[in-house]
């Protein structure tokens, strides 16, 4: 669903006209002010990766304020080679850019690093991307300036432009199954993002871990789920699903490469990846509502199509045991949240108890 960009005083009145009213005076104090970014990047073993991302901030044509790296690599390769690239960036922006890099191979995965990057970052706005992400020259230019134009968004992703269309089968599968809060609807934003340059803001429900962007001030609270280690691959759409009433769009203007480095990517089934993410996030997030319900039970109709047939296709039981692995690897997780969460609680209460004695 895309935005609307007219002004809400030219359709509305009274209250509706004040409260756009309201709305012009944030932007323009907005605007006066600025705002501030603040980058963070989780990285492990990805050197050259990481710095043709740090090569691609260092060339915007709006720089970030400050850039925190944590970086979870056993050796010090990374950060040598990122200050080689600020000592050496164009028009001084190596030294208009504040950088804290870190290096702590003891932290388990993705999902904790960037809690560990949300304790640290500062500014207004906090943008994550990849290590192996390439934004082109105007992104963190064109994001602010969708942040400034529309105070009521809350979050803003950039549009990956090398995302390629899936086969037929793949896109027949998904239209006919995954409906609801399991419709992915970045996909094909990104396939299309060419015929979407120039155009506005897109709502949308999920970010991608490539490119997420928020106020500070809306997710100040919030951290991802630490439980899931490692290359998690749904630790972006758990984030996005705590902020199930905020304004969450897809800028076509802010665009970006994401070079999918094969290290430290998981190569599973596609089917063990599905059945991970769906599973996890509607045990977490979607099964409260009778309509999520509803979607998730002609979800696994679907994995009930694909399972034969490609069983069938491979003369194995390979897609089976993958569909098995990714839904016990859900549970577990969910289970593992459930505790967690569940500790943090207790602690707090403790802690509450303690103060008012």
């Amino acid at each position: 669903m895309r935005i609307s960009l007219a002004s809400g005083a030219e359709r509305a009145s009274g209250k509706d006209a004040r409260s756009q009213v309201a709305t012009n005076e944030m932007t323009a104090l907005a605007q006066t002010k600025g705002l501030s970014v603040c980058l963070l990047i989780a990285t492990k073993n990805r050197p050259d990766e990481l710095t043709l991302a740090v090569h691609s901030v260092l060339r915007q044509s709006v720089l970030p304020d400050e850039m925190f790296i944590l970086d979870q690599s056993p050796t010090d390769r990374g950060r040598e080679m990122v200050q080689l690239e600020f000592a050496t960036a164009p028009a001084g922006a190596g030294k208009r850019i504040a950088l804290h890099y870190l290096r702590d191979p003891s932290v388990p995965g993705t999902a904790a690093a960037r809690n560990r990057l949300l304790d640290l970052a500062t500014g207004d706005v906090v943008l994550f991307i990849d290590d192996d992400s390439y934004l082109e020259p105007d992104f963190v230019e064109k994001m602010r300036d969708c942040y400034l134009d529309h105070p009521e968004i809350a979050g803003i992703s950039g549009m990956i432009t090398n995302y390629k269309r899936p086969g037929w089968n793949a896109r027949w599968w998904s239209t006919i199954f995954a409906h609801g809060p399991f419709h992915d609807e970045r996909q094909p934003l990104y396939w299309n993002a060419e015929g979407l340059r120039g155009k506005g803001p897109i709502r949308v429900r999920k970010f991608t871990g490539a490119s997420m962007s928020f106020r500070t001030e809306v997710i100040r609270h919030l951290r991802f789920n630490a439980s899931l280690v490692g290359a998690s691959r749904e630790e972006d759409v758990d984030f996005c699903a705590m902020l199930p009433d905020r304004v969450l769009v897809i800028a076509p203007c802010a665009r970006l490469a994401h070079n999918k480095s094969p290290i430290n990517r998981a190569q599973d089934h596609w089917l063990k990846e599905h059945a991970q993410s769906a599973y996890y996030l509607y045990r977490r997030h979607w099964k409260r509502s009778l309509r999520n319900r509803a979607w998730f039970l002609w979800l696994r109709l679907g994995y009930c199509v694909a399972l034969p047939v490609g069983c069938i296709r491979r003369l194995s039981l390979e897609p089976w045991r993958a569909f098995q692995a990714g839904m016990r690897r859900a549970i577990e997780l969910t289970n593992e949240s459930a505790g967690a969460e569940e500790a943090v609680a207790l602690t707090s209460s403790e802690r509450t108890g303690h103060r008012s004695i």
